[in-house]
């Protein structure tokens, strides 16, 4: 059966906008691989330092003895 005008300008429309949302939802997955991996990075970053702080908070106590450093005032305290 023939459809009516109405009828295929509807379906037009609708599959139009299934289109243009699949797109949105491609576009979205590909800015969230993207996040994703820089999140991977900022971790392993994160990581890194966090090695480096405890072998700078290490050094420390092999210099002065056990203490704790104040961030602030970049203090080492006994």
């Amino acid at each position: 059966m023939e459809l009516t005008r109405k009828e295929k300008e509807k379906a037009s429309l609708l599959k139009d906008r299934f289109s243009s949302v699949r797109a949105e939802i491609e576009s979205v997955q590909s800015e969230m691989d993207i996040l994703n991996t820089k999140a991977g990075t900022l971790i392993r970053e994160l990581e890194e330092l966090r090695d480096q702080e405890s072998k700078f908070i290490g050094n420390l106590k092999e210099k002065y003895g056990e203490g704790t450093l104040d961030p602030f005032k970049l203090i080492y305290m006994q």
